[in-house]
């Protein structure tokens, strides 16, 4: 088995506005490939503008599963656990947020190619070789599927002297596997730096692409926490007070002290009923 390798996934993200979503919606019965090109178009030209070298369109389908535990610990705290499905590759990425701006995101990665075998043996234990590695703060809490996504891309490598990107035009649909129940397309915009050079000059892309090309605001969000909101599955999580309460609840300090304060009270009582005798 190989081990996984870690990297830093440095990118800009933009969401259709709600205007272009709903025409892009409407357009995908028939018109697909042209509304399509006319936001590539509007992307590419907005990059030439900035002395971009933009390479031939590749369109790829991408399948995901995310994995979290059953009070989505993971999301709580701006992370994911991934399996991607590209042709006949298959991966997993554990990614935790290392920084966000508007519309800009800075992840570490661990990653790693699995065989089917693999990735069977990771879902029969929980993830729990991974979730020891990287994500501390769930250990002995297995990880099972909580979403899919499905995603038609399209991506092009950019370059500007010494600089390199990946632009992507994202397609994306949500599936929330315990109902069956799908989202609507939902469109994206990524440019990931891919080198030193791009990483220093990305925040100047995202002010400068959003002024440009106003079909696109800022993400906020990963695909992830988006897809998650998408089917209100963020709003069953427990408060944060109330799990606080439980694990206070669950631990021996909070334990003795609830043993004082009942015997507190038991005194109390006593000498209440005492004053109350005297009377």
């Amino acid at each position: 088995m190989e081990t996984l390798v870690e990297t830093e996934e440095n990118e800009i993200k933009l969401v259709a506005t709600e205007v272009t979503q709903a025409k892009m919606l409407a357009s995908l019965r028939g018109k697909k490939d042209e509304e399509l090109q006319g936001i590539l178009r509007v992307l590419k030209a907005a990059l030439h503008l900035a002395e971009f070298d933009i390479s031939q369109e590749k369109v790829e389908n991408i399948f995901d599963e995310y994995y979290d535990t059953h009070d989505l610990a993971l999301f709580g705290f701006h992370a994911s656990l991934r399996v991607r499905r590209e042709g006949t590759n298959l991966s997993v990425t554990a990614k935790k947020l290392k920084g966000q701006e508007r519309g800009q995101f800075s992840r570490s990665e661990h990653s790693q190619t699995l065989s089917e075998a693999q990735y069977a043996e990771y879902i029969r234990d929980g993830f729990r070789q991974i979730v020891e590695l990287v994500f501390l703060d769930v250990v002995g809490k297995p990880l099972s599927l909580v979403l899919r996504v499905n995603n038609e891309r399209r991506s092009f490598s950019l370059r500007r002297g010494n600089e390199l990107y990946e632009l992507a035009l994202d397609l994306a649909s949500f599936t929330n596997p315990k109902t069956g129940k799908m989202s609507d397309t939902q469109i994206e915009v990524e440019i990931e730096a891919l080198n030193d050079a791009a990483k220093s000059k990305l925040g100047g892309i995202r002010r400068n692409l959003v002024d440009i090309v106003k079909t696109f605001d800022y993400s906020k969000e990963s695909k992830y926490e988006r897809g998650i909101k998408f089917f209100g599955l963020d709003k069953s999580r427990p408060q944060q007070w109330l799990k606080r309460l439980i694990e206070w609840w669950n631990s021996d300090i909070g334990l003795a002290r609830l043993g004082i304060i009942v015997a507190v009270v038991g005194i109390a009582i006593s000498i209440i009923l005492a004053l109350a005798s005297i009377k």
